[in-house]
């Protein structure tokens, strides 16, 4: 972890730590926010982590628009604990784009990888990380 902010118990982590979450959280879930047509649309979506890439796979829709267009987007992902009221969060920012590398697919589709959606999500979505905060509540002091 680096550094605290003004509000006691709220530190920010630093980079190795947010792509340690990231690795760990793997598979899990996070939210993928994005830009559509002038408004702010936010779906969850279950990921595989590569290289600094996050990966995610989909099939029509906004997120393969957003790809195709290579727009910048946001992906989120936290864990909370409602009992102790403590918590952390890694967001990134960076590009999406299509995966269009034969090689890469070729890799990832040996991954144990299935979106939880059924259906047929063929198309891997890439965001390159450009960005990457994170932040977690702790309580020095709990009893």
């Amino acid at each position: 972890m680096s550094h605290a902010d003004r509000r006691e118990g709220l530190v920010e982590l630093d980079r190795a730590t947010c792509w340690q979450r990231l690795r760990d959280h793997e598979g899990g879930v996070g939210r993928i926010a994005l830009v559509a047509g002038g408004r702010p649309h936010l779906f969850p979506v279950n990921y595989a982590f590569e290289s600094g890439t996050v990966l995610i796979r989909t099939d029509s829709g906004l997120l393969l628009d957003a790809a195709t267009n290579e727009d910048v987007v946001a992906f989120e992902i936290d864990e909370a604990d409602a009992a102790h009221r403590s918590g952390w969060s890694v967001a990134i920012a960076g590009t999406a784009r299509v995966v269009r590398d034969r090689r890469l697919e070729i890799v990832l589709a040996r991954l144990d990888f299935q979106p939880y959606p059924q259906g047929r999500s063929r198309r891997w979505v890439a965001i390159d990380v450009e960005e990457i905060n994170g932040r977690e509540v702790v309580h020095p002091f709990w009893w």
